[in-house]
C-alpha cells in the first residue's frame, strides 16, 4: 500500500511538471547557464559584438571625473537605444564639457538614459545617479520631499556603470524570453484544469532575477538588494 501511495504521489508530481513543461515552463538551469555565459564574457567582446558601442566625444577628456572612468567610456562607450521594445541603458552623452546641475544642487555630466530618467556621473565623486525627468511632487508630499523626487543611486563609479549597462544589454532579452515562457506556462496550466497543486512558474522566474541581481552585486558591492536602480530594473522588469 505504501509503495502504491508513493507511486501515485510521484505520478501526480510528474503530471504537474508535465503540465508546466507543455506550456513552456521557465527552464531555470538553462537560463542561468545562459546568464553565466554573459557574465563570463569580457567587456571588450560584449561591446564589439555587432559594432554597437556608442562612444562619447573628445570633450570628456576635460570632465572632472576619474581617469579610470574616462578610460571606460572611451574604450567601451555605452549601448545604443534598443529597437526591440525592451528597456535598457541608452547612450545620450552631453555634447560639452560643461557641468549640469540637479534640483538639489548636485553637479554632474549626462551619460545616458533609462526610459525617461537621465543617467549622470557626479562631479569629482564619479558615482552614477538616475535623475527623474520631472521632480515635482504632490503638494501634500512637499513637506516630506521639499526638493522634489530625488535622484537614486545607480553605481559607485563610471567604470562599474559601463560594465553593468553592457551586461544588461545582453541579459534583458534573456529575462524577457523567460518571462514570456512563464506566462505561457500559466495559461497552459489553466487550460488543463487550473493551477491548484502545480508549482507556481513565477517562483522560478523570480529566483532567476534574484540570481542575476547577485551577479550585479558582485560587480558593484554598493548595489542594494531591494531599493536602488538595478534591483528595481532587474526584479521589476515587468
Amino acid at each position: 500500500m505504501k509503495a502504491m501511495s508513493r507511486h501515485r504521489l510521484k505520478s501526480q508530481e510528474g503530471s504537474r511538471k508535465e503540465a508546466l513543461n507543455d506550456g513552456g515552463l521557465v527552464d531555470a538551469n538553462r537560463a542561468r547557464l545562459a546568464a553565466d555565459r554573459i557574465f563570463e564574457q569580457s567587456l571588450g567582446l560584449l561591446t564589439r559584438s555587432g559594432g554597437l558601442s556608442i562612444l562619447p566625444g573628445s570633450w570628456t577628456e576635460g570632465w572632472r571625473v576619474s581617469d579610470q572612468g574616462k578610460l571606460a567610456l572611451s574604450s567601451y562607450g555605452l549601448p545604443p537605444a534598443r529597437r526591440d521594445g525592451l528597456m535598457g541603458v541608452a547612450a545620450d552623452f552631453q555634447e560639452s564639457g560643461e557641468l549640469e546641475s540637479g534640483a538639489d544642487g548636485v553637479r554632474f555630466y549626462a551619460l545616458g538614459r533609462y526610459g525617461s530618467a537621465k543617467l549622470v556621473a557626479v562631479e569629482d565623486d564619479g558615482c552614477i545617479l538616475a535623475v527623474p525627468e520631472r521632480s515635482e511632487v504632490h503638494p501634500g508630499l512637499k513637506s516630506r520631499c521639499p526638493l522634489g523626487i530625488p535622484a537614486i543611486s545607480v553605481n559607485a563609479s563610471i567604470d562599474l556603470f559601463v560594465e553593468c549597462a553592457w551586461r544588461w544589454y545582453w541579459i534583458v532579452p534573456l529575462l524577457a524570453d523567460e518571462q514570456k515562457r512563464v506566462g505561457e506556462a500559466e495559461i497552459s496550466a489553466w487550460r488543463k484544469g487550473g493551477i491548484d497543486g502545480i508549482p507556481d512558474p513565477y517562483v522560478e522566474y523570480q529566483e532567476l532575477c534574484g540570481y542575476i541581481l547577485k551577479k550585479y552585486q558582485v560587480i558593484d558591492s554598493t548595489i542594494q538588494g531591494d531599493s536602488d536602480f538595478w534591483s528595481d530594473v532587474i526584479v521589476d522588469l515587468w
